[in-house]
């Protein structure tokens, strides 16, 4: 015994070290694991930092650059502008009056709901009233009769039709999808100028009012409701009909017909290359418009974010007259911006170049956490090895001592196999644990079978064996295979198995020679029970 606990004491470290190992890797990542993740997240901020900062700073540079660079153009240009403002001062009158002749519109009332099919409206004559509200959030397109034709040629250029069209774009933009009492489709019969021909009685033939507004030179309204917004009439002639919506300032009626001079002046575009752009800046450092190469951009204030508006107005003062353009009762500053900006292009290097640094930072970090594993591997495999290698040592001695074991098995069985009178072991229970042939021959099979003493000495106690003295002789009945009984004496003999010695619970070894049959029974109290027929 002595030295089996020497063997598996020398590897108590070892497997304690492989558990703790084991259980830490369940239970989660490490410390050095966590650093590293924690280095990955620092990381990826970082560069998302400094790419981000990078973006913003090239912007700004770039403006302010490319601002510098066009301002040069901003003089001659506006100078061409100038000669332009007369043509465009009725059309400022007929607003004017058109807003005079909106003043007690009621639309909520007057106008039909909104439908799906055509319908159409009597004309309104005389003085109507525009809600408050509506005065100050107007968008409202003013065009003189006369010049239609070239002015929805300017409409076509920015995304809409000439004739018989289903919808002319405003400027770009669609009619918002908002609630249907929000915004209106007004179209509006300008009194022509001149000599408008059939076009003209065609118009006068659908309405007399429109024949003495013409020669009262006053504005003719009416309110067509349509789905699709604006249709071609019969006659050929295209109306364009502006939404009216509570997200465009009125600075936008005065901003749209000074970009129609803007349109019709050759002058001014010549000037233009193919990456530049004008901007019509309001007093109040807003950007009205951009017009690029004879076309509005979509959105008001182009694709320039509110970065760039601030930087445009910054190095656009209006104090300087040699750009201004005064219309109306407003001012306006035009100027001449880049309409690619090469930011687009440069403000992407930061980006790029922190996309790359992170990407070679997180490659750098999982080779080390994959390398990390790799060892974790190797380690745990060693341990493991080791652990086979002392499982073989162990089948090896276990395999030696259960060869030691049939041999002791055999011989003892062949000792009491030559004792005439039946023998059998028992263990501390009662189970019968070997028998020679003799018993084997008279009573039950017990080699393929666990098999009680009790079941064969019916009438003594089940544990009689434990209160028998050592050699002590009892007289009672054996039930046979056959089922009859037979009288038989019992002797029995207590045995300890001499690997026990020096337990202070150990007896004495019998020197009976029945004692030596039962020395293949290990660390178990064992008794022989010797069974002789009473003739």
């Amino acid at each position: 015994m002595s030295a089996k606990t020497k063997d598996t004491s020398s590897t108590d470290s070892g497997q304690s070290s492989t558990r703790e190992f084991v259980k830490r890797l369940k239970f989660g990542v490490s410390i050095a694991d966590f650093v590293l993740i924690v280095l990955g997240v620092l990381a990826i901020v970082m560069c998302l930092v400094g790419g981000l900062t990078g973006y913003f700073v090239m912007e700004k540079i770039d403006v302010q650059n490319g601002v510098q660079e066009f301002m040069n153009r901003a003089k001659t240009i506006s100078d061409n502008i100038n000669n332009d403002i007369a043509d465009i001062t009725n059309d400022l009158l007929l607003l004017q009056k058109l807003m005079t002749v909106f003043q007690n519109v009621d639309f909520y009332n007057q106008f039909l709901p909104f439908s799906a099919t055509m319908s159409t409206v009597p004309y309104i004559n005389g003085t109507v009233k525009l809600p408050d509200y509506m005065l100050s959030y107007a968008y409202i397109q003013v065009v003189p009769y006369d010049n239609l034709t070239s002015y929805f040629d300017t409409l076509q250029s920015w995304g809409g039709t000439y004739r018989n069209v289903s919808y002319v774009k405003a400027f770009g933009s669609t009619v918002p999808d908002v609630k249907r009492s929000e915004y209106f489709l007004i179209t509006l019969y300008i009194p022509e100028r001149g000599n408008a021909g059939t076009n003209l009685a065609s118009l006068q033939s659908r309405n007399d009012s429109f024949v003495e507004a013409r020669a009262k030179r006053e504005i003719v309204v009416t309110d067509k409701l349509y789905q699709n917004g604006v249709r071609g009439d019969a006659s050929g002639v295209s109306v364009y009909a502006p939404v009216i919506r509570n997200n465009v300032t009125i600075g936008f009626v005065q901003s749209a017909i000074i970009m129609k001079a803007l349109l019709k002046s050759s002058s001014a575009s010549s000037y233009l290359s193919g990456d530049q752009s004008i901007a019509l800046i309001e007093d109040t450092g807003t950007i009205m418009t951009i017009l690029t190469n004879n076309e509005q951009v979509n959105k008001p204030n182009g694709n320039y974010s509110q970065s760039d508006v601030d930087m445009l107005v910054s190095q656009s003062a209006l104090s300087d007259s040699n750009n201004q353009i005064s219309v109306y009762n407003r001012k306006y500053k035009m100027i001449v911006v880049s309409s690619v900006m090469p930011v687009q292009y440069l403000k992407v290097i930061p980006l790029a170049l922190c996309l790359f640094t992170m990407l070679v930072i997180e490659a750098l970090l999982v080779f080390a956490y994959c390398y990390r594993k790799v060892v974790v591997v190797n380690k745990i495999q060693e341990l493991t090895k080791a652990r086979v290698e002392l499982l073989e040592n162990h089948r090896a001695k276990l395999s030696n001592l259960l060869k030691t074991s049939i041999r002791s098995e055999a011989k003892s069985r062949g000792i009491i196999n030559s004792i005439p009178d039946p023998v059998v072991v028992i263990n501390a229970t009662g189970l019968i644990v070997q028998s020679n042939n003799s018993f084997d021959a008279l009573f039950a099979e017990t080699e393929n079978a666990e098999v009680l003493l009790s079941s064969i000495l019916v009438d003594l106690d089940p544990n009689f064996f434990v209160s028998m003295q050592q050699g002590e002789v009892m007289k009672t009945n054996a039930s046979l295979k056959n089922g009859t009984k037979m009288q038989v004496e019992v002797k029995v003999s207590n045995i300890v198995d001499d690997k026990r010695e020096g337990s202070p619970n150990s007896s004495t070894p019998s020197k009976s020679p029945h004692i030596q049959l039962v020395s293949s029974i290990d660390e178990e109290e064992s008794y022989v029970v010797i069974i002789r027929e009473i003739l």
